[in-house]
């Protein structure tokens, strides 16, 4: 894992510094790619993805479930979307 590597300081992960401690706080990042529009919030595993306004703080928590946006769902060649 890429925070593994961050946090262990390798030089190839330098350009990765950004992403530490998300390791450790995924509901963190998963703030973060909400509040940019890469993630969406589900209420439920088969409810529809609903995109977070950025002026409003999502409700994370270990029941969360997340859709990617289909805007990069192809270039990330994510199956069964």
């Amino acid at each position: 894992m890429v925070w593994i590597d961050v946090d262990d300081r390798c030089r190839s992960t330098l350009q990765y510094s950004w992403a530490g401690g998300y390791g450790e706080r995924p509901d963190e990042l998963a703030a973060v790619l909400l509040k940019l529009g890469v993630l969406q919030i589900k209420a439920s595993r088969t409810s529809p993805p609903q995109s977070v306004d950025g002026g409003r703080p999502a409700n994370i928590h270990t029941g969360s479930w997340f859709a990617v946006h289909p805007m990069y769902q192809a270039a990330l060649n994510l199956l069964g979307t």
